[in-house]
């Protein structure tokens, strides 16, 4: 048989004397009377906005080194091309079947990896890997 029981009060403190007094009333045991139960202070804490980011649409890539290059950002008119923008090329081409290929780059700046390629010479590595991908 089930059994419910409702306590009610107007505030905490009056619901927890109303629970005093029926559980003694189960043990049979007189209650003292109940402390007032103070809630326990909390900070303020400042809410925190967030901020909503999308997800960029992905850009078709680009088919020449021209549009793969961005300008500096002092406005010189020299590109700028990132090591990442090589290396993924060099992937590309690398399992495609042109790791030769891809080490005869590398090797025609003196270095022993594309990591060690200077900066400056960047824009002109990636022009090379681009000319052995559309030489077949």
């Amino acid at each position: 048989m089930p059994v419910q029981i409702n306590i009610t009060g107007e505030d905490a403190n009056q619901a927890i004397k109303e629970f005093s007094v029926l559980s003694a009333a189960f043990i049979g045991t007189q209650t003292p009377a109940a402390a007032p139960v103070q809630p326990t202070p909390q900070e303020e804490k400042p809410k925190r906005s967030r901020a909503t980011t999308s997800k960029p649409e992905e850009e078709p890539k680009p088919d020449k080194v021209s549009e793969d290059v961005q300008k500096d950002a002092k406005g010189d008119d020299q590109p700028t091309v990132k090591l990442e923008e090589v290396r993924a090329k060099a992937a590309e081409l690398s399992k495609a079947g042109k790791q030769a290929g891809v080490k005869e780059v590398i090797n025609s700046f003196d270095v022993p990896n594309l990591s060690k390629i200077p900066k400056d010479k960047l824009a002109e590595a990636l022009e090379k890997l681009t000319a052995l991908e559309e030489a077949e």
